[in-house]
């Protein structure tokens, strides 16, 4: 509800014209913004426990470079760090595969829930990442999965509150939620993701000096996977940083904006024509197929719930 009070509140005011100046308006925005991106954050982690709790939870085994992953919501993730004066590392100190079989996606939940976390209770100091491979526990298993360590320099945790803190909805204390915010979900989510991705989720503490959050993947078999070196994996990182510095410009064409919210389709109609794209509008599935009847587009967005004619419908016709 303290997302949604906000923007609830910041809207209102707006819309009434009380701000006084153009900068009180930027900030009320922001914080409109930043409020709906918490909420937005807020529902996907509820979601994903639900998931979870009902057996619904649906994971891939694909080919990931999970270095390249880390490196990502590092990128990301180093604006608040910075913001907070925590310096954000990434370490690789030995050789790891190029790609493993796991689920890119809930990967990168995993390593934005930790680092978030670590970030929010480090007001001091560092947060550490380090990946390496290690041996599987168990005389019975031989093979090997690939262990990822958050360290942080922040609050720490109670010994006896270790184990309570990967519950949904429960942080160590009473008095965190006050101070730091958050619903005590992102760990719970976390254990779930990464033993439904045949690893786990542990974790280690001194009270005052920090904590150290271990995640264990499965990779699968790595019989023919290409090893990266050290210093390798810094050339990839690199290089992957000046690929996300490309900045795409659309040539003229016309979109098919198919949605039955109204609001929607006015806002990816604003996105579009300020990339200098036509926009055509239809309220559902067969508004759409009477306007490919008419005109051809270039490209069709597609929303799938509609009345009349639903979306997989429509695009199958």
């Amino acid at each position: 509800r303290t997302p949604m009070n906000a923007i609830l509140g910041f809207a209102e005011l707006l819309r009434r014209g009380w701000q006084n100046n153009p900068q009180d308006t930027r900030r009320h925005l922001d914080t409109i913004l930043g409020s709906g991106r918490h909420l937005l954050a807020l529902i996907n982690d509820i979601l994903d426990l639900s998931k979870v709790e009902a057996g619904r939870l649906e994971v891939e085994r694909v080919p990931c470079a999970v270095h390249a992953v880390v490196h990502e919501v590092a990128d990301i993730m180093r604006l608040r760090a910075n913001e907070k004066g925590v310096r954000l590392l990434v370490r690789c100190p030995e050789a790891l595969p190029a790609n493993v079989l796991t689920d890119a996606g809930r990967v990168r939940q995993i390593i934005t829930n930790l680092i978030g976390n670590a970030l929010k209770f480090t007001l001091q100091g560092q947060v550490t990442v380090t990946l390496r491979m290690v041996a599987s526990e168990g005389a019975a298993d031989t093979t090997s999965r690939l262990a990822i360590d958050i360290a942080d320099t922040g609050i720490g945790i109670p010994a006896d509150k270790l184990d309570a803190i990967f519950e949904p909805f429960v942080q160590a204390e009473a008095s965190t939620t006050r101070q730091f915010g958050g619903t005590g979900l992102g760990l719970a989510i976390s254990r779930r993701f990464a033993r439904a991705l045949g690893g786990d989720v542990t974790v280690s503490s001194t009270p005052g000096q920090g904590s150290t959050f271990h995640v264990t993947l499965d990779v699968g078999p790595l019989e023919g996977v290409d090893w990266l070196s050290p210093e390798s994996l810094v050339a990839v990182t690199r290089e992957q940083s000046r690929q996300d510095d490309v900045h795409w410009q659309f040539d003229a064409g016309c979109v098919l904006v198919v949605d039955d919210g109204a609001e929607n389709r006015e806002l990816v109609r604003l996105v579009l024509e300020s990339a200098g794209l036509t926009v055509v509008e239809a309220h559902d599935g067969a508004m759409a197929l009477d306007v490919v009847a008419r005109e051809v587009p270039d490209l069709v967005l597609m929303d799938v719930n509609m009345p009349v004619m639903d979306g997989y419908t429509a695009t199958r016709l």
